[in-house]
């Protein structure tokens, strides 16, 4: 009984964060025998959440959460809100089966959250909202070997002062309905592609804001963005290094839009639609380097440029591509 009680209280400091407006909170106390998700014991209420209730994660392995090929039918995972890493650190892995989640989802609140997926299907079905790892002083990490990863929303990969957020990709499917930022609001975001594919319907922003730091290495696996691609903007710093695997933008990409930023590509495959180096005042001394691999441009009139807006910025490249 105090273990659950203690949980709660945990979960109820934060809990501003999701407030929810629908039910009850539930929080994740393993009292089970079998660390499922679909075990009433292992929940403080001692009744499986249903899609009306916030869910906190706050035990980590041994002894956390559990969502394998058994969660179907009528054992599927669902959460109004999802926390992985409340105050207290939390991990949830997925083995199979599926989760559902009707608003956010935030993994490493003030704490360490780790999200471990090796198959089955997360839904987040809401577009406005975000799925965010390591936010407020929290480190978050997702890591990904396979099965499908459905965000209706925005992901921030780093999310506030002093936080982290990683994904690690081995394989596996990631579909963002919105933009993805990699470092936001003075916090240092990665993506390490080994495998898998990355798909964002909108903008990829790789250090978004002033005081972040984003970094995004690709040695295999895809990487597809809808619109654009800014790397450092708007204060923040990123670095985007291609070794192989596949990276194809829609629209335009930014080598430093008013702050510093670095494209390095040594293998593999980049199709964009333009590339523009140092856009902007602030963005001096932004570069790019080739020395493998292959980049085509597919849009008329946005080729390679140095230098953005007339302005005499000083933009680098290592080989003068048009």
């Amino acid at each position: 009984m105090c273990k659950k009680v203690n949980f709660l209280i945990c979960f109820v400091l934060v809990l501003g964060l999701l407030g929810s407006a629908f039910g009850q909170r539930v929080v994740w106390d393993d009292g089970g025998a079998d660390h499922l998700w679909k075990t009433p014991e292992n929940w403080d209420t001692d009744k499986v959440p249903t899609d009306t209730n916030d869910v906190g994660i706050v035990l980590q392995e041994p002894s956390g959460c559990i969502i394998d090929a058994t969660h179907t039918g009528l054992y599927v995972a669902e959460a109004n809100n999802l926390g992985v890493g409340y105050n207290l650190s939390g991990d949830l892995r997925m083995t199979g089966g599926f989760l559902t989640v009707g608003g956010q989802t935030q993994v490493g609140y003030q704490s360490l959250g780790r999200f471990y997926m090796e198959d089955g299907t997360f839904t987040m079905t809401a577009t406005d909202e975000r799925f965010t790892l390591g936010p407020s002083s929290g480190d978050g990490i997702l890591d990904v070997q396979g099965g499908t990863l459905d965000i209706g929303g925005n992901i921030r990969v780093g999310d506030g002062y002093k936080s982290g957020g990683a994904i690690n990709m081995q394989g596996g499917t990631i579909l963002a309905g919105g933009v993805v930022d990699v470092g936001r609001n003075s916090a240092t975001g990665t993506i390490n592609m080994e495998g898998g594919t990355v798909d964002v319907n909108e903008d990829l922003w790789v250090g978004r804001d002033g005081g972040s730091t984003g970094d995004v290495n690709i040695v295999d696996g895809s990487i597809i963005v809808g619109d654009d691609l800014d790397i450092g903007k708007n204060g923040g710093s990123g670095v985007l290094t291609i070794a192989g695997g596949s990276f194809t933008v829609s629209d335009a990409a930014k080598v430093g839009n008013n702050t510093y930023g670095e494209l390095h590509i040594s293998g593999g495959s980049v199709t964009i639609g333009g590339l523009q180096i140092a856009y902007r005042p602030g963005a001096d001394g932004s570069f790019m380097t080739m020395s493998g691999g292959s980049l085509t441009t597919t849009k008329d009139g946005k080729p390679l440029k140095v230098g953005g807006e007339g302005k005499k910025l000083q933009g680098y490249t290592s080989q003068p591509f048009n």
